[in-house]
Parts: C-alpha cells; structure tokens; sequence
C-alpha cells in the first residue's frame, strides 16, 4: 500500500506505486476490476501558461489575481462514450492564511477551462463536481466494487500557482535545459491512509489525486534521487500532498512548502 508523499514532491516509486494502486481501486465495472480507461493527460506548458498569465499579469486589469494568491481547482470529469478521464481547471483567488494555514478559495468567474486531448479551451461546465465521472466509475471498498459518490469521493484536487506548479517548472528549468517542447502531464494516483486518522487523506482509504510532472522535449523529467532542499521539484512530481480530504473548500499548505 501506497502512503501518501510527505509533503507535496512524488518521487517516481511512489508514483508508480500510486497510479498502481489507483489502478486496482478505480473500475468501469462494478463486476471485476476493469481500469482500462485513459486515465492521464497531457498538454503543453506554454498553453498552461498562457491560461494563468489571462488574470495575473496585469494588475489594471479585471479579473486580476496576485501569482501568490492563485490557486488552480482541477474537477475530475469524465467522458463516457470513449472512457476518458480528463480535467476542468478552476482559478481560483486564495484568501490570506488562516490560523491553520487554510486559505479560502473564491472562483474567478469566468475562468474555467477544460484540460483534454493536448488542448486547453474555455469550459462550458458549471457544476463543482461531475456527474458523469460518479456515475461511470466505481470504487472498491476493499469488499466490493461500489458506486461512487460525492458525498465520499474525491470531487477535485487543488494546487497553489506559484510555490507549486510554476515552482515546479521553474527549478527543474535551473537544471536542465528544454529541449523542445515542454509539456505537462498529469496523472491519476491514489495514496493510502487510514481512514480513522484525525490526519486522514481522504474520505476514502485511496482518494483519487493527481500528480503532474515535465516531458521535456521527450525525456521525463522524473527520478528518485533526493533533490535539493531549496528545489524539491528537480526531477519529482507535483501533488497536492494536503491531509485535508480532497473535497474541501480551501488549499491546505502541505508539508515541504511555505507561502
């Protein structure tokens, strides 16, 4: 069993180890294991960029969001006919730090954009949670195969824009040089936890997270050798790493990060 990353960088035995256990706790069956469903995405880095540089490069402007004070919500969707996981990313303004260090989120209106098939574009999708993805894939309960809920499962995953995501551009960028396109890819991973924690994970002993990391024009930047204090990104994955269930209506500073 796979326990989740102390802190926020996943070194690729422990994503294995995830998209592992994902894979044996997460079916489109709810007669017998059946992960054959795309279940990973990728688009490029420039794209994802441009999305976050539409509210936080000029100040004059409305909607505007301070780098430090975004936060992305990626929604789990689903699309039945050809068995496709993919994302809707939700930018959203964090509130300052609480005194456990959760900071509110408030959804930039119109700022919603689907995540699929390499492309990025504005989302037509309203809800904070999709349907589709609850009704199509079933859970096991280490008993049976059950339908999901959203009353339980993970619904989203959140990420801090800058000491996160463009952190995790930017350090492994001071090492290694791009060469080509560089590209994000995403991927499903569950981690367990004890579901009796005050600390757990999630609502459910394997919670459905995301982990992103870099292609670089082709080679996956991606190892288990410890990286520098100052740089924990270098050639690891971004999670959330947050001991709140992922369901919750703030970001959670994890472990290994400081605003």
């Amino acid at each position: 069993m796979a326990i989740p990353p102390n802190g926020c960088n996943v070194y690729l035995s422990e994503l294995t180890t995830g998209k592992s256990d994902f894979d044996s706790h997460y079916s489109l069956s709810n007669t017998g294991l059946n992960s054959n469903f795309n279940k990973s995405l990728t688009v490029t880095w420039a794209a994802f960029n441009a999305m976050v540089d539409s509210i936080t490069t000029n100040p004059g402007n409305v909607p505007y969001v301070a780098p430090e004070d975004l936060a992305i919500k990626f929604i789990h969707r689903f699309e039945a006919n050809t068995s496709t996981w993919f994302l809707t990313a939700v930018l959203c303004s964090m509130a300052p730090p609480d005194i456990n260090g959760n900071r509110l989120l408030t959804e930039v209106q119109g700022q919603r954009y689907d995540l699929k098939n390499g492309a990025i574009t504005p989302s037509a999708f309203q809800g904070q949670y999709d349907q589709v993805y609850f009704d199509s894939l079933y859970y096991w309960d280490g008993n049976a195969w059950t339908a999901m809920s959203p009353n339980l499962e993970a619904k989203w995953n959140v990420f801090p824009w800058k000491i996160e995501l463009k952190a995790l551009y930017d350090q492994n960028f001071a090492v290694y040089t791009p060469t080509g396109t560089v590209s994000l890819i995403f991927d499903s991973c569950s981690f367990y936890c004890d579901v009796n924690s005050k600390t757990k994970f999630a609502d459910v002993a394997y919670a459905h997270s995301v982990a992103v990391y870099i292609d670089n024009g082709g080679t996956i930047l991606l190892d288990n050798v410890a990286p520098p204090a100052n740089a924990i990104f270098v050639a690891k994955a971004a999670d959330m790493a947050c001991l709140c269930p992922p369901n919750c209506p703030w970001y959670s500073l994890a472990a290994g990060l400081h605003w």
